[in-house]
């Protein structure tokens, strides 16, 4: 996401107020920063939910021509709305008066996916109630409100202007891949009628009826955190002051691939959907910087050199934190479909110490003492690659499945 920025001259008294610099990682504060990053991450830790297909809907962008897609997909984790009956309905739309009926759905991102011709069409996933979902099959009134409501939600959070003829795809219950939706537990309490300590109304994204002059408010979106700038710091070590370490706290990201991280020689600047951060620096090489985000900590710890530093090697700048394990990559005999990678991890206790990433063409681990980052001539399908760790030999063992390989019955 490309945004224009504005550089501002700021003096150093100002920038320390802002963010930590310390000199040594081991310090207190350093410490009180890590146990609170920790204790939030139990209260704002997002619960990660992947939905399963529902049915697709097919309609088009009305300025641009556009076609679109809508994957209505269901889970247990979002609430059901208020029991009601076809009656009750009709007479909620055709009353004047404001109802307490409200449809909770989490509207995911726009993603881009590939149709059956190959072109390349939005989606966007809506997660609602399994239960409310199979009311809407089986009740025709349910489902005309339903699919109103959800174009008018999507319109709304996105402003865009949806064709209302709208198809529902007979052979196809998702178009692409459904994507995981972070959804926060105190609000899915709130949702679900239980008491917090902060009993804030929750915005209703829209209000929505078929008839414009009978609108009300219908649905009530499951939101995801708003954009906001992170906690890090900023540290040096006392042995090496030509390094510069930050550590960002990220807990609703889920993938490297969320963020998006620009350095320059005297700013960082970190964007993704929940986060944006922009912080000046001093004289850094940024072809000289690496970054590394740790799935299970919600970290990303960017290393960043000056620019009057000696050259070495990429790898020498994060000496005595992390080292490239032996490992190796092979396939089987007339196994097409598949690519083995087995990495010797001798220093590894446990599974949970172990943070694997797979993208389209690329393999990142870490831990605690290793990092690994590879890029392979090959197609990776995450969802049906696997992973296996033997904590007698010490070997993490990934099975990779191509893209295209034909999936099981």
């Amino acid at each position: 996401m490309a945004r224009k920025s504005v550089f501002l001259d700021v003096d150093s008294s100002l920038r320390e107020r802002n963010y930590l610099l310390a000199k040594d990682p081991a310090e207190d504060e350093m410490e009180k920063f890590f146990s609170q990053a920790a204790a939030d991450r139990q209260i704002q830790q997002p619960k990660l939910v992947k939905p399963s297909p529902g049915m697709c809907l097919k309609t088009k962008d009305v300025k641009t021509g556009k076609k679109m897609f809508m994957n209505i997909c269901v889970t247990e984790e979002i609430p059901a709305p208020k029991d009601i009956s076809e009656t009750e309905l009709e007479r909620i739309v055709s009353s004047e008066e404001m109802s307490d009926f409200r449809v909770p759905m989490s509207i995911g991102e726009i993603h881009v996916e590939q149709d059956n011709k190959g072109s390349k069409v939005d989606v966007c996933d809506i997660a609602v109630n399994t239960k409310f979902f199979k009311k809407i099959q089986t009740m025709r009134s349910f489902k005309e409100i339903f699919l109103a409501i959800v174009l008018e939600g999507v319109q709304e959070k996105y402003s865009l202007t949806l064709d209302n003829e709208m198809i529902i795809l007979k052979n196809k219950k998702s178009m692409g891949t459904l994507q995981v939706h972070r959804l926060r537990p105190m609000e899915m309490k709130e949702k679900m009628g239980e008491k917090t300590q902060t009993q804030n109304k929750l915005p209703s994204l829209t209000n929505i009826l078929p008839q414009e002059q009978n609108k009300r408010k219908l649905i009530e979106a499951i939101s995801s955190p708003d954009r906001q700038e992170p906690k890090y710091r900023l540290l040096q070590k006392k042995d090496n002051q030509f390094v510069l370490y930050a550590e960002i706290y990220l807990p609703y990201i889920i993938s490297h691939e969320e963020i998006s991280l620009s350095i320059g020689e005297d700013r960082l600047i970190l964007d993704s959907n929940y986060y944006f951060l922009d912080i000046f620096m001093d004289n850094v090489d940024r072809d000289r910087c690496i970054s590394i985000f740790n799935k299970i900590n919600k970290f990303l710890t960017i290393t960043m050199v000056h620019k009057d530093a000696p050259k070495v090697a990429k790898t020498e700048q994060i000496e005595n934190a992390k080292s490239q394990p032996e490992y190796r990559l092979y396939r089987k005999p007339e196994d097409s479909t598949h690519l083995y990678l087995a990495v010797s991890l001798p220093k590894i206790k446990s599974a949970n110490d172990i943070n694997l990433e797979l993208g389209m063409d690329e393999v990142r681990m870490e831990t605690p003492n290793y990092f690994l980052n590879l890029f392979v001539d090959f197609e990776i399908d995450a969802d049906r690659s696997t992973n296996n760790f033997d904590d007698s030999q010490k070997l993490l063992t990934v099975t990779m499945t191509h893209l295209k390989a034909q999936k099981s019955p």
